[in-house]
């Protein structure tokens, strides 16, 4: 009898093991399937997309509530004794229900005699017989659980990073923050050029997730250009602005661009004094336009006026000689 309640005992926990272990892996399958579905939708609507947290918790819940149904219709499942006899009895069928009848007898406190009978006979039959409990899954049905984990395990690794950030927002249901560059670099900044003049404003290391819109007034009102390539040409630039770029984040300094004229001559002075043989007076010539003509050992002092102030300036000759004119800003003078 002790070796039929080993065997018995031993059968049972080897077949109930396979109804947990079964619920328990089919759960698992459905979570690695609800997760995949949630990968995919992560990947096609977006991390930051509103449905995203709907379908989290639509599929925790679903996935929740399948495992629970496995574990429970597993736990309803689980084989008692009188059962596990039965399972003997049909394993090797002897034509008699020997293992239930000693269970049954037993529970029912049947004489001794009687089931000191039987337990000499199911004593007997367990030594010459070999109860060895199912596989927990069929082949076809290991082949696919396999071929379904190894299909995920290709796809998952082809697209790790990826991956890994959806496994995260699954587990929190909140996406990942977003850090995008807090400052605009813009180039040239602040510049003075010649009027007319190509103008290119540039961001520098543009953040490429953003949208990057130049601002910039001549007066008082500002108005906003879009960047194609985080870049603007103005072909021909002819007044003075300032300007600014933004994107979603971030809003650079502003910036000032100075158009400057060409320097040229505004007014020219040209004053002569004679030699005293030729008893001509001293005078000031402001038409001829900078064209000096006079007698011989006449002094002439040249006075120019600039547009704009210019650091030097000097007089050149037909023959290629030079001469620096003393002054500075918009007074220069040769004498």
């Amino acid at each position: 009898m002790e070796r039929f309640n080993k065997t018995l005992k031993k059968l049972r926990f080897q077949l109930n093991a396979a109804i947990i272990g079964r619920a328990v892996i089919s759960a698992l399958i459905v979570f690695l399937l609800a997760l995949h579905v949630y990968f995919i939708a992560w990947l096609g609507f977006g991390a930051h997309n509103r449905v995203m947290p709907y379908v989290n918790i639509t599929l925790r819940t679903g996935t929740v509530l399948i495992a629970f149904y496995l574990l429970l219709s597993a736990n309803n499942a689980l084989l008692s004794r009188l059962q596990v006899a039965r399972w003997m009895d049909l394993k090797i069928d002897h034509e008699d229900d020997l293992y239930q009848n000693l269970i049954e007898l037993k529970e029912q406190g049947e004489d001794e005699a009687i089931l000191e009978v039987l337990a000499i006979q199911a004593q007997k039959r367990v030594q010459e017989s070999n109860y060895k409990p199912p596989r927990w899954f069929k082949a076809a049905q290991t082949f696919t659980i396999l071929f379904f984990l190894a299909g995920l395990g290709v796809m998952w690794g082809l697209t790790s990073q990826n991956f890994v950030l959806a496994l995260r927002q699954f587990y929190s249901n909140t996406p990942q923050s977003i850090d995008y560059k807090k400052t605009i670099d813009v180039s040239p900044g602040s510049v003075t050029i010649g009027k007319g003049e190509e103008l290119v404003i540039s961001v520098l290391d543009a953040d490429p997730r953003l949208t990057h819109r130049l601002f910039f007034r001549y007066g008082t009102a500002w108005r906003e250009l879009g960047m194609g390539d985080n870049r603007y040409r103005f072909a021909s630039l002819e007044d003075d602005i300032e300007y600014y770029v933004a994107n979603e984040v971030a809003k650079s300094d502003t910036f000032r661009v100075k158009c400057l004229d060409e320097p040229y001559v505004r007014r020219w002075e040209v004053r002569y004094q004679y030699p005293p043989h030729t008893g001509l007076p001293a005078r000031t010539d402001t038409l001829s336009l900078g064209n000096i003509e006079a007698y011989r050992h006449t002094v002439v002092n040249l006075n120019i006026h600039t547009n704009i102030p210019v650091k030097t300036a000097q007089m050149r000759f037909a023959d290629g000689k030079t001469l620096d004119l003393q002054g500075d800003g918009n007074s220069f003078s040769l004498h």
